[in-house]
């Protein structure tokens, strides 16, 4: 990706608005292990048993599986300067 498709993407998330617990985003350093960030993602799973609300709850545990599907896709393929991931709800 060039630098003026970078630069237009972050512009279009910028126009994303939503409540800070149904977006999220991972960053993977190059040459960090991806079943490292696998495993916390899972752990994030089963940590938002605890959010109270429902609808929040669905929102966040759907955009983390996103991101574990997302993260397997690219295993073997991991870019060198790292990755960066976003997944969720907003209106």
């Amino acid at each position: 990706m060039n630098k003026q498709a970078m630069y237009e993407m972050l512009k279009e998330l910028e126009k994303v608005k939503a409540s800070n617990t149904t977006l999220i985003s991972v960053y993977v350093a190059g040459g960090k292990d991806v079943g490292s960030v696998l495993s916390t993602l899972a752990k994030e799973k089963s940590l938002c048993q605890n959010i109270k609300s429902k609808t929040t709850r669905q929102e966040v545990q759907s955009a983390l599986d996103q991101l574990r599907v997302s993260l397997q896709g690219v295993m073997c393929n991991m870019p060198a300067a790292g990755l960066a991931l976003f997944a969720g709800y907003y209106v």
